[in-house]
């Protein structure tokens, strides 16, 4: 990042992005990247390893950037970041952000509710409308598209009395994405870390090899692909 780049980061106002970065500021690389590491100290030594791991890969990755757009986004979601980072006595219990319910929609928290109350599985209710499980949780949470025919499906497994086609029917799309980039939940960033880290790898031997395990499709067959 070229020096009028720096000066630049640090006179830059420090007004939210958006409702949830209200607390941003920038700082200048190094200082950020320093805080970052400093933070870390703090945490459970798994998550300490993974996350400065994590931290050095993203800052050399980006070392050479000179769009301004893409260092004032860089850098203030770094900042979010590290203001989110837990501090004190409690920091070696942190086992990841919880997703802010802020982020669900009301249709979302509705449906969360009435699982629970009916005391089922995303897999029971993959069985009743003829999905799969995962598929079914991404719906939920307003990452897929129910039909009308699965609507009333989920109406009737749920017993619900709200219209879910009003709510997510014909005119609703997905806004896909949820929570932060990076993640802070352990899970989620192993996930994430296994597609950043692997998925041109992947992408790779995906379009060399022939004979790699697929799952047919009527759309077109599918890589199937196994994390461990």
């Amino acid at each position: 990042m070229r020096a009028t780049l720096l000066r630049l980061a640090e006179s830059f106002p420090s007004r939210p992005l958006n409702l949830t970065e209200y607390s941003a500021s920038l700082l200048p690389p190094k200082p950020l990247y320093r805080r970052i590491l400093r933070a870390h100290r703090g945490l459970a030594a798994d998550l300490r390893y993974m996350g400065d791991n994590y931290v050095k890969a993203e800052f050399r990755r980006h070392e050479k950037v000179t769009n301004p757009v893409h260092v004032i986004g860089f850098l203030s979601q770094w900042k979010v970041y590290l203001d989110g980072v837990p501090k004190g006595p409690g920091a070696k219990d942190f086992a990841g952000k919880k997703l802010d319910p802020t982020d669900l929609s009301s249709i979302t928290t509705k449906l969360l509710e009435a699982k629970a109350k009916k005391g089922l599985t995303f897999d029971d209710i993959a069985k009743a409308i003829g999905k799969d499980e995962v598929w079914v949780a991404s719906a939920f949470y307003g990452q897929a598209k129910f039909t009308a025919q699965e609507l009333a499906k989920v109406t009737e497994v749920l017993g619900l009395s709200v219209n879910l086609q009003e709510e997510i029917g014909e005119n609703w799309w997905p806004n896909r994405g949820l929570g932060t980039t990076p993640p802070t939940d352990p899970v989620i960033y192993r996930l994430y870390e296994g597609v950043l880290v692997y998925g041109h790898p992947i992408k790779a031997i995906i379009h060399e090899k022939i004979n790699i395990e697929k799952k047919p499709d009527p759309k077109g067959d599918r890589v199937v692909l196994t994390f461990e």
